[in-house]
């Protein structure tokens, strides 16, 4: 297990209850995965625990954990994390509850916790569940659900194709964490197996009344006169029969009425994010959801934070990046490594940096940076010589994540003069001549004794803005003998790298072609 951050605690066991979904990309995942209420509730709607209303904002604090595959890829990127949590903190902002990001986001390398079932997924919140904050963990697969709460683990696994700015999949998985039920309590697996295979229409009480009880509830009636004590326990919740991803009409409501179990027809709302609907019909919770997540929220020990947080968001216009400039050749002469260098922001906790092989960004290189402003690229994180390399940087606050990069994209490359991969003995054997090369000369003699015969050679020469004009490889050495002329009759004057390769060793030296 690779690790980027602390963490390593204790808590086990688990009980799923899964996440909605969205017309698209999430077809074929699970709406949910274990159908229980917590006990929490129950014993909150019997009026056994005190509501608690307070207008002073709770501030709940989230450890993120991104799991990738054993290799370190195919983690989900830091900004679609970020962006969810924007979405999440607008939800939840009429319960006066905002979560911020407590210590480092912490990467987890390991395949098995990517793409987990249930039993993967209990030992994955086991071993790396922190005490006193909210844990929630971004997988590929989280036992084939869009998400799930663990009640036995008391954390939350998100999938990575159920995030973005218009996915409310955290938000409905954070009610759960927060005792909440769903509207449609009782109906699930009702009308599928937990494996997908359909077991009857989801409009099947749109012709019939819906039965007296399912899954151990009452079924709420079309006027609420039963709301206590039936469906989600909430009587401004309205009474929801459907258990499956469903699409609203331009009024906000299932397509067509159903039948309560006296034959009294009720329009299912879609704004619940409790529910099913698709996330384009979904919006809010109740008043009555709210209290009851606020109540469960401050019966948490040492779950709430009473400290100061900065709620201001950076501004990205006073994103300023310094070193390297843009379109620099960066020489690295002692140490193959790249220092980015930019202006400290205020209000920023963190940074967000983006490196990628290509000005648009694709495939980016994600770096989180903490209370400095500078970051160090080497081999072991990316950086290869001569190759383009752009650099963008994201301020973060810890507590209000809005926002972007800056304006400022940067590019540059790096050419290693003498490299970390640098080889001392290769160093010592080869001889490259001549060297300044004249105007008369049209080739260039590369010669070494004592080299291995195992290996090829492969020798490039490369101009001072990383470009490779030649490229030959697969050159042989003889009883420990190499002579290669190498051709230079239509390279322009100027400075070149000569770099030679043998196995894994590397050498890389200047040539000067006068003309």
């Amino acid at each position: 297990m690779t690790r980027f951050l602390l963490s390593l605690a204790l808590i086990a066991c688990m009980g799923f209850l899964t996440a909605q979904s969205t017309p698209d990309s999430k077809e074929g995942l699970i709406p949910c995965g274990v159908t229980h209420r917590g006990d929490w509730i129950d014993a909150y709607q019997r009026g056994e625990i005190a509501a608690v209303r307070t207008t002073d904002t709770l501030l709940l604090p989230l450890r993120i954990h991104i799991v990738r595959k054993s290799d370190g890829t195919f983690g989900i990127p830091v900004e679609t994390v970020l962006e969810t949590m924007v979405l999440m903190n607008q939800d939840f902002a009429t319960a006066n509850i905002k979560f911020y990001i407590d210590g480092e986001i912490d990467f987890l390398n390991n395949t098995t916790w990517w793409d987990h079932n249930q039993a993967q997924g209990s030992a994955m919140m086991s071993v790396n569940n922190d005490p006193g904050v909210i844990n929630c963990y971004f997988v590929e697969n989280p036992a084939g659900a869009c998400g799930y709460y663990s009640f036995g683990g008391d954390a939350l696994a998100i999938n990575n194709d159920c995030t973005g700015s218009g996915d409310r999949t955290w938000s409905h998985e954070m009610g759960h964490f927060l005792s909440l039920p769903h509207t449609f309590d009782g109906f699930e697996f009702h009308y599928t197996e937990p494996d997908g295979t359909p077991i009857r229409p989801l409009n099947t009480y749109a012709s019939q009344n819906a039965p007296f009880a399912v899954g151990g509830r009452f079924t709420e009636l079309a006027d609420g006169s039963n709301c206590t004590i039936a469906g989600d326990g909430f009587c401004d919740t309205p009474a929801d029969y459907l258990s499956d991803r469903w699409g609203c009409n331009g009024s906000g409501v299932y397509g067509q009425p159903l039948l309560d179990r006296n034959g009294q027809a009720l329009d299912v709302q879609a704004y619940p994010i409790m529910g099913y609907a698709f996330d384009n019909c979904v919006s809010s919770f109740t008043d009555e959801q709210r209290t009851a997540m606020v109540t469960n929220a401050t019966g948490r020990p040492g779950l709430i934070q009473n400290i100061p947080i900065d709620y201001s968001a950076p501004d990205p216009a006073e994103m300023e990046l310094l070193t390297p400039e843009d379109g620099e050749i960066f020489f690295a002469i002692d140490e193959f490594e790249v220092t980015l260098d930019w202006e400290d922001v205020p209000d920023a906790d963190m940074y967000l940096v983006q490196v990628a092989y290509n000005a648009q960004f694709a495939g980016a290189r994600e770096f989180i940076v903490y209370d400095e402003s500078e970051f160090t690229l080497t081999e072991a994180n990316g950086l290869i010589d001569t190759v383009l390399n752009a650099w963008r940087v994201r301020p973060i606050n810890r507590c209000n994540v809005a926002g972007d990069f800056g304006d400022q994209e940067f590019t540059f490359r790096v050419l290693g003069v003498v490299s970390s991969t640098q080889d001392n003995d290769l160093d010592r054997a080869v001889n490259i001549f001549p060297n300044p090369v004249n105007g008369s000369q049209k080739t260039v003699r590369i010669a070494a004794n004592g080299l291995s015969a195992n290996d090829d050679v492969h020798i490039q020469l490369v101009n001072m803005t990383g470009q490779v004009l030649v490229n030959e490889a697969g050159l042989n050495v003889a009883a420990g003998t190499f002579r290669h002329d190498l051709d230079v009759a239509n390279v322009p004057a100027g400075v070149y790298f000569v770099r030679i390769r043998q196995g894994d060793r590397q050498l890389t030296r200047r040539l000067v072609i006068g003309r």
